[in-house]
């Protein structure tokens, strides 16, 4: 068994910094009306060309590793102009290509902060700005803290840096350019050497989504890129989109109507799957033709609901698509529904979470029997406890009890017994709030006192 993790997303209002360099994922906003700067003034490598009479350009930027205190970074940029701040960011000092800011931080949202370019000769913009503390050096592409934070875990699933769920990416054009002045963008997700870059500095393997809609001139370069750069020794995972039979999402509803358009089922469901198997087919397929001679360092996966084994044998039986295809996936969450319980009973809400672990694992256990029977390995592309509630205080009071930690071991312990492959944690830092609960920790450098699920992962990956 290995243990593998989904990353958070890189958003500056998430609760994990990732790079290095603090404005790498943010995006120009304008004090004018407090929207996006206009696309007009902003030059191909993310710079400002100009910006308009009282106009102020601002990055938020996410929080930096240790989430109370303050700390010193520098700004250094090339051109000429003026650099401020606000918020929880405050100037300190400024001269000729470089300011100095103190951050103050919290994990409350309203304590963030940015910085901005109050003045800028158009001639000469402000650019390449790049926001770090003074220790951490100008080669490191990722900080120190975040990478550490990731050491043991096997695989590195991108979703949610490569914005897949959203269901708009799949041009090669739009990618992040590495010049550019951000590291993502909200069509397309995280620049792709980047991604293998961690990959690599982590010795894990990633496990990239292809865009529902990527053509074939996206899925070859990214594959090539992959190909060419990531290390000797190291696999990929790939597969088409994010959860392809769940219907909150665009991207299965495209599918759907697709399917029926085509006329593959006379049962909708049915309809929609034959045309993901299909899809999918077609993707790994091109993949399969860039790392001819090198298969071994493929790993071609399909996605499947954990609740239906009947999923799974539909999607590999379809005409073409097994001999493309290397693992299932399923998502095998601990089910739990906190309806009829509160916190005068907690003793019974964990009683029944490990009942729902036995669950959950029996229904993967028939995945995997289908999977087996097609000569493909079963592993998990997400996994972990999957309580949502609406009462933020309760789900506090769950996910930092003690007994949390036991949840985790016994999931992971008797996974590694019944299944006995791959699990990809979901995820890897993220806040308690209405909408789930799903950061094996809340915040950067979270005490593990407070963050049980953090803790029982540790203890596995160092058994």
């Amino acid at each position: 068994m290995t243990i593998g993790i989904n990353l958070a997303g890189l958003a500056y209002y998430g609760n994990q910094r990732s790079y290095a360099n603090l404005v790498a994922p943010g995006y120009w906003r304008t004090t004018n009306g407090y929207g996006n700067l206009p696309a007009a003034q902003i030059d191909q490598d993310g710079a400002v060309k100009y910006l308009n009479p009282g106009e102020i350009a601002l990055i938020n930027i996410p929080p930096i590793a240790g989430p109370f205190g303050t700390k010193t970074i520098r700004c250094t940029y090339e051109g000429k102009g003026k650099l401020g701040s606000d918020g929880a960011v405050k100037i300190k000092a400024q001269g000729t290509g470089y300011a100095d800011f103190n951050v103050t931080w919290s994990i409350k949202p309203e304590d963030g902060g940015w910085i901005d370019i109050r003045e800028t000769n158009p001639a000469d913009p402000v650019r390449k700005i790049d926001c770090r503390e003074p220790e951490i050096a100008q080669s490191e592409l990722y900080a120190p803290a975040f990478t550490t934070s990731l050491q043991g875990f096997k695989v590195v699933r991108f979703l949610d840096w490569q914005l897949v769920n959203i269901n708009k990416g799949g041009q090669w054009s739009k990618l992040q350019s590495a010049t550019h002045q951000f590291r993502t963008n909200d069509d397309e997700g995280a620049n792709v050497e980047d991604m293998i870059a961690l990959a690599n500095e982590l010795g894990a393997d990633p496990w990239f989504c292809m865009p529902y809609n990527a053509d074939e001139t996206f899925i070859q370069n990214f594959a090539k890129i992959v190909r060419d750069k990531l290390a000797p020794g190291r696999k990929v995972y790939v597969e088409l989109g994010n959860e392809l039979w769940n219907y909150q999402f665009s991207s299965t509803q495209q599918a759907a109507q697709e399917g029926k358009a085509l006329k593959l089922s006379s049962n909708d469901h049915q309809a929609m799957i034959f045309r993901y198997s299909q899809k999918s087919a077609e993707t790994l397929k091109i993949w399969t033709e860039v790392f001819a001679g090198q298969s071994g360092r493929l790993v071609r996966v399909v996605g499947a609901q954990n609740a239906g084994a009947w999923s799974v044998e539909q999607i590999l039986s379809f005409p073409g698509t097994a001999q493309y295809v290397d693992a299932v996936a399923t998502a095998p969450y601990i089910q739990f529904s906190t309806a009829g319980y509160s916190a005068q009973n907690l003793d019974k809400v964990f009683a029944d979470l490990d009942t729902a672990i036995d669950e959950t694992l029996n229904l993967a256990l028939q995945a995997k029997t289908v999977a087996k029977s097609f000569n493909k390995r079963y592993i998990a592309y997400e996994g972990g406890q999957h309580i949502v509630t609406s009462d933020v205080q309760f789900a506090t009071q769950i996910q930092r009890d003690a007994r949390m930690e036991t949840v985790y071991k016994n999931y992971l312990n008797r996974w590694q017994s019944k299944i006995g492959d791959l699990m990809v944690l979901y995820s890897h830092t993220g806040p308690i709030s209405q909408h789930g609960s799903w950061g094996l920790r809340e915040y950067a450098d979270q005490n593990p006192s407070e963050a049980p699920k953090w803790r029982a992962v540790q203890s596995f990956l160092n058994k």
